[in-house]
């Protein structure tokens, strides 16, 4: 062997690499030239005055940033801030702020090691930065033993638990009624299934009776004592209308009805169309020449947002179902719900509606 040759031992355990997440996230370029810190301009102190604290106690200089960038592959808006720029017009720390479509989502910050022990470094972090105590953690031992008042502050301390679950027991309950209370809204934004739940319940609380008599015909028979039994289908859309198919599908379930039973029928079509939009935009569930048809048809079409004022003064007492349905059944087209909207009390108005005729 010549000197100052040596051979690798085949028995040597290879070094433990260090890895850390942020690399992949992360390009930093460093520079290791010598630095003279007095001489680094502190700009943006104002904005990060702890950075620049932390950087007051750092006892030994081993590098700079001359680069720091984010990995193109992660697609990450971020807005990176370079501080304590050096002659080098390098950086001795840099902050990385992310915006997720426009939102800020959270900050990085690169802080050079201060020369002491990584422990000082950790509890300044965890103070300075977080607020956050690093104390030394009780030992399980601790908990066997017993100082003077802590029996009484441990019992009041178990006491406001038990309050507090009674709370939150009260605060759920309230919200589950208040979920229910808010049911109404649905008249106003739902469709399918769940619109024709709402719609169910409004008319009964009309005082009408409901009931569902096939799974792929009509949505619902309705009776109202003193008047014919109504066939009633529910839609709703996005669309600022429904196409005629609508009505003609109801007509045919008022034929088979007709046909099945041999008694006359009423036509009850309720939709909930431009769902999506506000409803004091809204107009008319259908253009006129289809709305002519549903005047032929005897079929009466109601808006579930006129549904959802009926249902609010009825709530109120403030609406006579005999006279309603009187009027609901005389129908032939659009039911006018103006003199309803106007019954309503501010409270319960929907802002600036614009009362359709």
């Amino acid at each position: 062997m010549r000197a100052g040759l040596s051979l690798p031992n085949p028995l040597a355990k290879p070094p433990l690499e260090q890895h850390s997440p942020l690399l992949s996230l992360l390009k930093i370029v460093k520079d290791v030239r010598p630095l003279e810190y007095r001489r680094v301009k502190r700009d943006g102190e104002g904005k990060f005055p702890l950075i620049y604290e932390y950087l007051d106690g750092v006892t030994e200089w081993k590098y700079s940033i001359s680069s720091c960038l984010l990995e193109e592959k992660w697609h990450l808006g971020a807005n990176v801030s370079t501080l304590g720029i050096t002659t080098f017009s390098t950086a001795l720390a840099a902050t990385f702020e992310f915006y997720v479509n426009g939102i800020q989502r959270g900050r990085l910050m690169l802080l050079p090691p201060t020369g002491k022990d990584p422990e000082t470094e950790d509890t300044f972090v965890f103070r300075r930065f977080f607020g956050i105590t690093a104390d030394v953690p009780e030992p399980k031992w601790v908990q066997t033993l017993c100082v003077p008042g802590q029996a009484e502050i441990q019992k009041q301390i178990a006491a406001s638990h038990g309050a507090l679950a009674e709370i939150h027991k009260r605060i759920a309950a309230d919200e589950d009624r208040l979920d229910a209370c808010k049911r109404w809204y649905r008249l106003l934004y739902d469709d399918g299934g769940s619109l024709e739940i709402i719609v169910k319940e409004s008319f009964e609380l009309l005082d009408a009776s409901v009931t569902k008599t096939s799974k792929v015909k009509d949505d619902y028979r309705v009776k109202v004592p003193g008047f014919v039994e109504g066939v009633m289908e529910v839609k709703g859309t996005h669309n600022a209308q429904f196409a005629k198919g609508a009505l003609r599908q109801l007509a045919g379930w008022m034929d088979e009805a007709i046909a099945q039973d041999n008694i006359p029928v009423k036509g009850i079509f309720v939709g909930n169309s431009a769902r999506n939009d506000e409803p004091q935009s809204r107009g008319k569930l259908f253009e006129k020449n289809n709305e002519d048809y549903a005047v032929v048809k005897e079929i009466v079409i109601v808006r579930s947002m006129d549904l959802f004022c009926l249902s609010i003064l009825k709530q109120l007492d403030l609406l006579d179902t005999a006279t309603f349905w009187r009027e609901f059944y005389g129908c032939k087209g659009s039911l006018d719900a103006t003199k309803y909207w106007e019954r309503l009390p501010k409270d319960f108005q929907i802002p600036s509606v614009e009362l359709q005729p």
